[in-house]
């Protein structure tokens, strides 16, 4: 991976969009905290927990993409000697 540029910034990408998605969360509870305290951040947590996220549709989407990828590995690997 660390030869690969291109893999080597998706990485990369992928840590700072999770970092950045920790940080708001923590910006979100620290403010719900200032103005309700303990209940202001739970009802905070409850209602971002029910909203759909870009987290679940990536993750579902990479499951997808790994679901195919088991699949066309077989066919791959047979053609390769043919081709």
């Amino acid at each position: 991976m660390l030869g690969n540029p291109g893999l080597r910034g998706l990485q990369l990408a992928w840590g700072g969009w999770v970092t950045v998605d920790w940080a708001y969360t923590v910006a979100i509870s620290v403010f719900a905290f200032s103005r309700n305290g303990a209940a202001g951040v739970g009802a905070t947590i409850a209602y971002a927990s029910t909203r759909p996220s870009w987290s679940r549709a990536l993750s579902f989407a990479a499951a997808l993409f790994a679901f195919a990828l088991a699949l066309a590995s077989p066919i791959a690997t047979l053609a390769d000697g043919y081709l």
